[in-house]
Order: structure tokens, then sequence, then C-alpha cells
């Protein structure tokens, strides 16, 4: 009974463990940064406060009506004093109103011309304008680095096989020459000489790992996935496919959403400076008002003796003079707009530099991991030959770790290279403004 309860434990804890694992693709690990990463609830956030600031811009022109309500207690009231005349030979002095009132006013007011107003409302549209531009800003951050950590994991996961493959074939030698040890063939020299190179190989696959299981952590980071869950690397054909150069037709600074944004930002600047100064104009107001007013010495009466009044009017509100903030705020908003338009120019150089140093990149790491796999493959097979050779005792020890040398030197070249070129690949696709579309291409 025991053991059937043991059994059963350990499978349950089998199948949790594989429950918590999760696989991804590329383009699912993509889609789920999108979906779980807290940058893009941020920017969704700020979408949503540009929709509000369109509708505050609105409400402007939209009628506003307020209400009201007053209660007076009249602890002294005003008093009027009558000079003497025929009537008051002695003249009079008078106390004004009554003891308590009470009133109640609504007021409608409607905005017939506001030139501050209406400009107000033009660039609510492209501040919304650039909310969506960031929130695209923030897309295609999360698809760099998701795809940057992906290629990472891929990358790293490739060096611990080697490594593993590395220590198996060491382990295999190590065994070799403790039976040529037993029976005098080598000296305890060359057997340490092994073994000091299978420690070095077990130092690199620890090294290895712990590179490994950083780059998981950052990548579950990245997505927004809980670091407690094993994540699996499903999409290797993509990243295995072959390499590929730039081509001088991908770039297009017009496809760049930095571009595009800082370009909204002139436009935003150029109506709020005119709304500045619209603020100088006359404003054009029209009112309709309705009141009750009610009064009494006595508090109770002060609530039965009403009399209602209305009224509707124009009115005209005629700025004349500010001590000069409204032009200085709109020499502000110019200078604002004409920085704005130099850093368009200099960021329009920078970017084609960025892409052109991008595809210089590409098309150099494209070449050195061509080269590298190439040297890779030799390498090993120059290993291979000078181990058997070593067993039969064609070649001694030296050959052989000068070889092992050889392909370890190839393997990490390799490793780099390989890193390097998913890198540039991404960095052509980041200058050229077409990560959204790499992405929806996987």
């Amino acid at each position: 009974m025991k053991k059937n309860r043991f059994l059963i434990g350990f499978l349950l804890l089998i199948t949790s463990g594989s429950f918590a694992q999760e696989s991804f693709t590329l383009k699912g690990a993509i889609e789920y940064g999108l979906q779980n990463n807290l940058k893009m609830s941020k920017a969704f956030n700020e979408k949503d406060r540009a929709r509000q600031r369109e509708k505050e811009a609105f409400s402007t022109y939209l009628p506003q009506v307020n209400g009201t309500v007053t209660l007076d207690d009249n602890l002294k009231r005003q008093a009027m004093v009558f000079p003497a005349n025929p009537l008051m030979p002695e003249g009079a002095t008078v106390r004004m109103g009554t003891q308590y009132s009470t009133g109640a006013v609504v007021q409608l007011d409607q905005t017939i011309y506001d030139q501050a107003a209406m400009l107000g409302i033009k660039a609510a549209r492209p501040n919304k304008a650039m909310a969506d531009l960031k929130y695209q800003q923030s897309e295609e951050g999360i698809i760099y680095d998701v795809s940057y950590s992906y290629y990472q994991v891929f990358v790293f996961k490739q060096y611990l096989n080697l490594q593993l493959e590395n220590k198996k074939k060491q382990e295999q030698l190590l065994a070799i020459a403790k039976l040529q040890l037993d029976k005098g063939v080598i000296k305890k020299n060359d057997y340490n000489k092994i073994l000091v190179t299978l420690n070095n190989t077990l130092s690199q696959l620890s090294l290895a790992e712990q590179n490994l299981e950083l780059a998981n952590s950052r990548l579950k980071n990245v997505m927004g996935l809980p670091l407690d869950k094993e994540i699996v690397l499903a999409d290797t054909a993509i990243l295995k496919s072959n390499v590929r150069l730039a081509k001088e037709s991908e770039f297009d600074v017009q496809n760049r959403t930095d571009f595009k944004l800082q370009q909204t930002q002139i436009i935003f600047h150029d109506l709020d400076s005119r709304r500045i100064r619209g603020g100088g104009l006359p404003k054009l107001t029209a009112y309709a008002r309705y009141g009750v007013q009610a009064m009494g010495n006595d508090f109770q009466e002060s609530f039965n003796r009403k009399f209602d009044y209305s009224s509707i009017g124009l009115k005209l509100s005629v700025p004349l003079f500010d001590g000069l903030r409204r032009n200085a705020q709109y020499k502000q908003a110019r200078i604002d707009m004409k920085n704005a338009q130099a850093d368009l120019l200099l960021n329009e150089r920078s970017y084609q530099v960025e892409y052109s140093n991008a595809k210089v990149q590409l098309n150099k790491s494209a070449s050195s991991l061509e080269n590298n796999q190439s040297n890779l493959k030799l390498a090993e097979e120059v290993f291979q030959t000078t181990s058997l050779e070593y067993q039969r005792g064609v070649t001694d020890l030296t050959n052989l770790l000068n070889a092992e040398y050889s392909y370890k030197d190839a393997q990490i070249n390799y490793i780099n290279s390989l890193l390097n070129y998913y890198t540039a690949q991404l960095d052509i696709e980041k200058s050229s403004g077409n990560l959204k579309n790499f992405a929806s291409s996987l």
C-alpha cells in the first residue's frame, strides 16, 4: 500500500511539473508579451488619457449649466441715510432689506466664439495621435525585447549543449587515459592534463547553465510571465533559417514610429502656440438665467414670500492687458516648435546613420556566422580525428589538447557570431521601422 502511495505521489509530482512548463514559439512569446507586459497597460492608460483630454477640449463648446442656492441671515442690515428735506426736516436713517433672504438661480452659458477653445479642440487631435504612436512605440519595444531575449535563450541553450558534448567526450577520453595509466602506457602528468581540461569544461558548463538561467528569467520578465513557470522554446526552426543580407530599398524614414511622433509633435506645438495667442481675442458667450428669491424678517416667512425672475443675454469678454504674460507663453511655444523641427532634421540623419550601421553589421555578422559555422564543423572533425589517432597511439597528447582548444575556440566564435547575427537582424528591423511587420511575418 505504501508503495502504491509513493508511486501515485511521484506521478502527481511529475504531472504538476509538466503543467507548470509552457512552450512558446517566438511569435507566441511576442503575443504573450504584448498582452501581459505592464508597459503595455501603462501605454493603454496614456491612450485613454488622450481620449479624455479630447473630450475635455470639446466640452468648452458644449452648454455649461450651473446652479446656486443661497441663504442669508442679515445680522446687521445696511443702513441708508436720507438727508434733511422739506418732507423730513430732520432727515432719517432707514435699515434696508429684511432679516432673512434666500435665493436659487440656474444659469446656462453657451460659448459662441472662442478662438483659443477652437484651437484647443484642434490640438486634441494631434495629442491623441501622439498617444497612439507612443502606444505603437511600446509595442515595438516589447517586440524587440522579447525577440532579443528569446534569441539569447536559444543561443545559450546551444552553448550549453556544446559544453555537455564536450563533457561527455572528455569523460570518455579520461576513462581511456585511466586505463592507459594503469597499464603504464602514459604518464601521470598526461592523465592530469586531461583531468584539468575536464575540470575547465565543468566550470564552463556551470557558467553556461547560469547564463541560460539568467536569460530565461529575462525572457519571462519581458513577457510578463511568472518567474516560477518553466519555459520551453518551440520555434527553433525559424532561428536556424538561412541568414539574409540587408537591402538598400528597405529603409524609409517615414516607417519609423519615432519619426512620425516627432512630426505630430511639431503640429501640436504649432496649434498650442496659436491657441495661446487666440486667448488674447474677444470671447462671445450667450447666457440664460432663471432664479427665485424669497425675503422675510421671520425665518419661516423667508421661504414663503417668493419672487422669480429670468433673463437672457450676450456677454463679450475682451482681454485688455495681462502684463505680457500671454506674449511670453506664445514665444515659448514657438521656441518649442522650432526645437522640435530642428530635432526632426537631426534625428532624420541619425536614423539614416543608424540604419546604415545596422546594415553593415547585419552583412558582417551574416558572413561571420557562415564562416564560423563552417569552421566549427571543421574543428570538430579535426578533434575527432586527432582523438582517434591518440587512442591508437599515432599522435601524442599535445596534438590532442591543441585540437581540443581549437574546437572550443571555434565553439565560442560560433556562439558569439550567432548571437551577433540575431541582434543585427533585430537592429535592422528596428532601424527600418519594420518590427511590427517582422513580428506578424513569423
